[in-house]
């Protein structure tokens, strides 16, 4: 059966963590992409969620959010200024949270650990909601998705797991403008299923935080994040993820 190499995370000869090659089946990518999508999908339903208190504002899509940014700047609009700010600067936080997480932790792990800290922010937003301003409640929700990213993976050259998709949408046009390359029909179909994942989260998190609240959304995604926890510890990781520091 053919085979296709993959990262993972080793000790080099001094003890430190090193990259390595291993050779990984195509018979282990069924449930490395069945959690990437779980991921992704439970960023757009807690962005949909965040966006929705906070007009409009992202808690993991940084680039719209800087754009916005620039905007008030210009604007002087200065509450906007100082919301968006606090985002930006939890953003970076979180991603010195899980690299910090990467690093530290053992690969085989990383998934349990991440989700529990996940679990742990999400907690934080739940208990905060309605007794301090929304800007405030949500920021354990941006750093909670940027933790998230560590477990970002690459299945068949498609990164799955992101909080955000622009990067797959890109590589999506271009595997559809080349359609007779090797495996581009099936790096096609992986990131159109990782944006599709994206927008099914978004819209069952808009829904349920429009229909019910923000805290029964809230308590929904802290569900989905305890469950995700629970079937790691039961099955374990499925495979050793792509824990590079970079978010």
């Amino acid at each position: 059966m053919a085979t296709q190499d993959r990262p993972a995370l080793g000790l080099d000869g001094a003890g430190n963590r090193a990259s390595r090659r291993v050779r990984s089946s195509p018979t282990r990518f069924a449930p490395r992409t069945a959690f990437g999508l779980q991921l992704t999908a439970l960023s757009g339903f807690v962005d949909a969620t965040g966006a929705i208190q906070l007009g409009g504002l992202n808690v993991s899509f940084m680039s719209g959010n800087t754009t916005s940014l620039a905007t008030a700047l210009v604007d002087g609009q200065s509450k906007e200024v100082l919301a968006v700010a606090a985002i930006v600067a939890t953003f970076v936080a979180g991603a010195v949270l899980g690299a910090r997480l990467a690093a530290t932790v053992a690969p085989t792990k990383l998934p349990v650990s991440v989700l529990l800290v996940e679990a742990g922010l999400m907690a934080a937003a739940l208990a905060l909601a309605g007794r301090v301003p929304d800007l405030v409640a949500s920021l354990p929700l941006c750093c909670a998705m940027v933790v998230q990213n560590i477990l970002r993976d690459s299945v068949a050259g498609v990164e799955i797991g992101r909080s955000f998709v622009t990067g797959t949408l890109y590589q999506l046009g271009q595997e559809l403008a080349l359609p007779g390359r090797p495996g581009a029909p099936r790096r096609a179909s992986l990131a159109a299923a990782t944006a599709a994942s994206l927008l099914a989260g978004g819209a069952s998190g808009a829904a349920v935080t429009l229909t019910y609240g923000p805290g029964t959304a809230l308590l929904v995604a802290l569900g989905i994040v305890s469950a995700l926890c629970a079937w790691r510890l039961i099955v374990g990781p499925p495979t050793c993820p792509a824990t590079r520091p970079e978010t």
